[in-house]
């Protein structure tokens, strides 16, 4: 019995979907598996110990994407074969992944035999792509592809920056219409309720201030912990840097917040009231995004928010994960136990980066991840929990 010709390293940070693909590995003649890597920077290790002959990368996980490592093994070992496995389908990351090196493009999805197909004519030296992937690069290389590439003489730097100027424009664009409508209903809920809080009396704004305050920080930890209130709340997240250019990047869906504070207008608060307290937090949580202030005082970190406090907040280390949730009093997260002190250094950005500045898709990414998903899902137990649980959560976790 010959010898597999073709070795195979599987690189994907999902469990189940690591399982599928060693089945398509042990489904495709001549093809043997070899290890899998579950982030980019074990990929790259892995292909250099292993010298496999093809890989199969996912391109959104920790620690470093798959277009970068695709990148980095190319380098290191030109005849290595790339062929990539995402639900990512948008025009940047497919140019991206094959800028890199990649060798084909297929979509999540696709079935065993078609991965099979794919795995054999890469490792022979032939380009393989899905269809809407294959109609794309068609488009482009033929001329068709007439989209317009404006302020081309720009430095990459200088287009992340245009970029995050247009996505806070945005926001600023559909809070326009959208306070108007958050102003209709604190107002009919104000008029509901037989309660009525003295705007005349000083322990009145004492009073807002907390109430506010416990608002934003259930507000902010809920955007975390359900997946479709994070995907209004990952544009935030999503920059690896850390300035206060990030406190700019603000959600094109802030629908979400709504909820969590209209128990003040219930409470007898007036309309005018609860905005002028939300805009007093969001004026003070935008000087805490910056490096340039290390820790403050004991008894300021104590007690309020801070740019160290925050600098976690924003840390895509596995330690720093859904930690300090403060607007301006950090006691919400040392009461509630999400408080973790700055350690090591904060490494930004989302564990699973998305590779692009484009307005349109930092602001959508992840609604179409959910789309993708629950359109996948086995079960409606399984929708809804995509919907519902976690980020991270995967079919078969708890």
């Amino acid at each position: 019995m010959s010898e597999p010709s073709l070795r195979v390293l599987v690189v994907d940070d999902h469990p189940v979907f690591r399982s599928g693909l060693r089945s398509a590995v042990a489904a495709t003649p001549g093809a043997e598996w070899i290890g899998e890597a579950t982030d980019g920077e074990e990929a790259v290790t892995l292909a250099r110990d292993l010298q496999p002959d093809v890989v199969l990368m996912d391109l959104r996980m920790d620690r470093m994407s798959g277009t970068e490592a695709t990148r980095r093994i190319i380098a290191s070992r030109p005849d290595t074969k790339v062929l990539v496995l995402t639900m990512s389908d948008d025009d940047e990351s497919i140019f991206a992944a094959l800028r890199a090196g990649a060798s084909g493009y297929l979509l999540k999805g696709v079935g065993e035999a078609e991965i099979a197909t794919a795995i054999t004519a890469v490792g022979r030296g032939d380009a393989l792509f899905s269809a809407g992937v294959s109609q794309r690069l068609l488009d482009h290389v033929s001329g068709r592809d007439r989209s317009p590439q404006p302020f081309a003489e720009l430095s990459p730097r200088e287009q992340q920056i245009l970029d995050l100027l247009a996505g806070g424009l945005g926001n600023v664009a559909i809070n326009f219409g959208w306070k108007f409508v958050v102003l209709v209903v604190y107002a009919g809920l104000y008029e509901l309720t037989p309660l009525r809080v003295p705007t005349d009396a000083w322990w009145a704004w004492v009073v807002i201030f907390f109430a506010d305050d416990l608002a934003y920080y259930w507000f902010h930890r809920v955007s975390h912990e359900v997946r479709v209130f994070w995907a209004s709340h990952v544009v935030h997240h999503s920059s690896r840097h850390y300035n206060l250019s990030t406190a700019l990047r603000q959600t094109w869906v802030p629908m979400t917040y709504l909820p969590f504070w209209l128990p003040l207008a219930l409470a007898g608060f007036p309309p005018w009231m609860i905005l002028t307290q939300q805009a007093i937090s969001l004026i003070y949580q935008f000087w805490i995004h910056t490096e340039r202030i290390g820790r403050l005082p004991r008894p300021v970190e104590l007690v309020l928010n801070t740019p160290s406090h925050h600098r976690v907040h924003h840390g895509a280390n596995e330690q720093y994960l859904d930690r300090n949730y403060a607007g301006i009093l950090i006691v919400w997260d040392r009461l509630f136990g999400t408080f973790a002190g700055e350690e090591e250094r904060v490494r930004y950005g989302l564990t699973k980066n998305i590779d692009t500045f484009r307005p349109t898709d930092v602001a959508f990414h992840e609604y179409r991840a959910i789309a993708r998903d629950v359109r996948t899902a086995r079960s409606w137990r399984e929708r809804w929990s995509y919907l519902l649980r976690g980020p991270g959560w995967a079919p078969g976790e708890p």
